[in-house]
């Protein structure tokens, strides 16, 4: 009779360990499914920043995932940063928790001031945005950085530069040099008054500008279009190649013309400056108003 106790009780105990290992098994089958890519819930928060400048700088913003707007105010001396921080996932609570690792940190170094976007490497899939707004003086220098998202900056008067990989370009009113380089997505560029270089991948260019006396404009795209409007009285060097595609040119006193159907050369005015455009596949827009 002992012997048949004792065995029973093994066999409970034994039932007992394989039901905990098969619970604890599922969950953690139930952890490593985790699908936080149905992002049904969005948790939010507004940041704000202000700083008193009291000369021309720098600023860095180097962001990765949300749009960016700056814009320069004339006779400012202060620099305005506010957003949003934003994350999308499956729950509130983890929403909340991962929200609370992803942080605007700001660096003051010298005449430079770097906003950039820290959170973790991996997001699980989770739905991850800081969006920027800046609002800084004419005169300061801006450089941006974003990985996916929407890039604008306007009325600024010094040099900008900007490397996007998804997203879009939009920069007017800018008496400085632009230089821009995307990776997917459109740029748009209006009212630009410096030296203009363009690097984009796949996607379209839409330019409606000013070249300077002696000014370079350089723009390449490797699948997608350029659409140029420039002043009739324009003075450059123009050259214009395509791989796969077409060239066309109206309103501008071209002179010295070599056309071919895949190439066009000539000199506007004076030929005191330079255009240089080139397409692998898409096409050549250049329009004179």
């Amino acid at each position: 009779m002992m012997k048949a106790k004792l065995s029973n009780l093994s066999s409970l105990k034994l039932g007992l360990i394989l039901l905990l290992f098969t619970f604890s098994f599922m969950s953690c089958l139930e952890d490593f499914g985790s699908d936080y890519r149905n992002n049904d819930v969005a948790v939010e928060a507004d940041f704000d920043y202000q700083f008193d400048v009291t000369g021309p700088g720098n600023l860095l913003l180097d962001g990765l995932n949300g749009n960016v707007e700056i814009i320069g105010i004339t006779n400012s001396s202060e620099i305005i940063v506010y957003g949003t921080r934003r994350v999308e996932s499956n729950s509130r609570s983890d929403a909340e928790w991962f929200l609370d690792r992803v942080n605007v940190q700001i660096i003051i170094e010298n005449e430079q001031l770097t906003v950039r976007t820290d959170q973790p490497i991996d997001t699980d899939g989770r739905n991850v945005n800081v969006n920027y707004f800046v609002r800084l003086p004419r005169d300061w220098f801006v450089e941006v950085e974003n990985n996916n998202g929407e890039v604008s900056i306007s009325q600024m008067n010094e040099s900008v530069n900007v490397d996007v990989d998804n997203g879009e370009i939009d920069m007017a009113f800018i008496n400085g040099n632009i230089d821009a380089d995307l990776t997917n997505g459109n740029i748009y560029l209006n009212d630009l008054r410096g030296n203009v270089n363009t690097d984009l991948t796949n996607g379209n260019i839409f330019a409606d500008l000013m070249l300077l006396p002696g000014g370079i404009l350089d723009m390449e795209v490797i699948n997608g279009q350029v659409n140029l409007t420039i002043p009739s009285t324009t003075s450059a060097q123009l050259r214009a190649e395509v791989t796969n595609g077409g060239i066309s040119a109206s309103g501008l006193p071209l002179q010295n013309t070599q056309s071919t159907p895949k190439s066009l050369r000539g000199r506007l005015g004076s030929g005191n400056g330079t255009i240089n455009l080139e397409t692998v596949n898409g096409s050549i827009s250049i329009v004179g108003q």
